[in-house]
């Protein structure tokens, strides 16, 4: 299974606002994921870490609440009949092929 998940929501919903989600440094990950309820309690990842594992630390955080929000796996607009093409333009936050 390959998934893809675009990590805005989960860097939005740790602190960090539009257009500076990425996060190349230590201090900067530890205060998203306290942001999020989750310091980093285990071992720190290799330095230098990339943006990319910052995203996946931060989204992999933010999944273990978002899993509990129904509108993020079932979003209502998508489903409005107010709005049939909605649901065909518009993607979900998670693509899995």
């Amino acid at each position: 299974m390959l998934v893809e998940i675009h990590t805005t929501i989960a860097a939005r919903d740790a602190g960090l606002r539009k257009g500076q989600s990425k996060i190349r440094e230590l201090p900067a990950l530890h205060d998203a994921l306290v942001h999020l309820g989750r310091p980093m309690v285990h071992a720190l990842p290799p330095e230098p870490f990339t943006d990319h594992m910052a995203d996946a630390l931060i989204t992999a955080a933010w999944l273990a609440d978002a899993q509990h929000h129904q509108p993020l796996w079932q979003p209502p607009q998508l489903a409005d009949k107010n709005y049939p093409d909605l649901a065909a333009t518009e993607g979900w936050t998670f693509g899995v092929v």
